[in-house]
Formats: structure tokens, sequence, C-alpha cells
């Protein structure tokens, strides 16, 4: 798999998910507003708000594979802010995130003087 515009994500990246999610929202009541904003769907419909992170992880991840959403569902969740991680954290292949796979800035060569 290439990266997180596929529609299917690796075992590895599954699991990353549901660990990040369950770090940056504490129910899936705080995701629903937000869900139906970006997506138009009731989150209920896919997932038992009630449900822990961890138990309904599987099902909004099987509904974004489904509708061809995963990327968009990563980068909606994964914003980041104070207490969310960014998408950029988020695992593209192995172990690698997107943050560490961003090209880091180079630097500019400094002007030569006396140039003709």
């Amino acid at each position: 798999m290439a990266g997180i515009g596929m529609s299917e994500l690796t075992p590895y990246q599954r699991r990353q998910f549901i660990k990040l999610l369950g770090k940056s929202y504490r129910s899936f009541s705080e995701i629903a507003r937000l869900f139906w904003v970006e997506f138009g769907v009731d989150l209920a419909n896919i997932v038992d708000l009630k449900s822990s992170i961890t138990e309904g992880a599987g099902n909004l991840l099987a509904w974004a594979e489904r509708s061809g959403r995963t990327r968009q569902l990563v980068m909606v969740l994964f914003r980041g802010g104070p207490t969310r991680p960014s998408f950029l954290q988020f695992p593209v292949a192995g172990e690698k995130s997107l943050e560490s796979m961003s090209p880091q800035p180079t630097r500019a060569a400094p002007p030569t003087r006396g140039c003709t």
C-alpha cells in the first residue's frame, strides 16, 4: 500500500488509527457533530455512540473504506489541535508517518559575489 490515498488500510495502520482515535477522543459523541458537518452522515447509523472508541473504530473504518473516504476520515479526525494529534502522525507505510516522510526544508545556496 502506497499511502492513505488508498481505500484500505494495512493491519498496522488500522491498529494505529484505533490507538490515535482513542488518544484524541473520549467518545463517539465528541465526533458525531464533526462527522455530520464533514460527511453529511449521522454517525449513529455507523457506530453505537455509547460504545467505546476501540469497540466502534472498526465499524467506522469499514464505512470509510466502503465509501472511499478513508483519507478524508483520517484528515478530518486528526486535524490537530491542543489535545489531538495531527494526521501527519498517522502512519503511511510500516512505521513511518506522513510527518516523518515530509521532505526537510532545504537551504538556498548563499549568493555569490562577482558573478559576470
